[in-house]
């Protein structure tokens, strides 16, 4: 299976390879931030009140792309 068929197998079963710590990590900074009740914070880059879900979504595409082989950045992702 060629790594686009990984990479679809994946997506289909919601996860990664490693999807661990996808929770925890800021998807802006890559800092380890903290995620309360459905909302993730990084006090390293200042990143507040944001949705843990979203930010561990942003953190599993990436990954993801990387599965890949595809370097650039996912874009407009406050």
């Amino acid at each position: 299976m060629g790594k686009a068929g990984i990479f679809v197998k994946l997506v289909y079963e919601g996860r990664t390879e490693d999807d661990l710590g996808t929770s925890q990590k800021c998807h802006r900074c890559g800092s380890e931030g903290e995620r309360y009740r459905g909302r993730f914070a990084c006090s390293s880059c200042g990143l507040e009140d944001y949705n843990a879900d979203l930010n561990a979504s942003v953190n599993i595409a990436e990954r993801g792309m990387k599965l890949l082989g595809r370097t650039e950045e996912l874009g407009a992702v406050p």
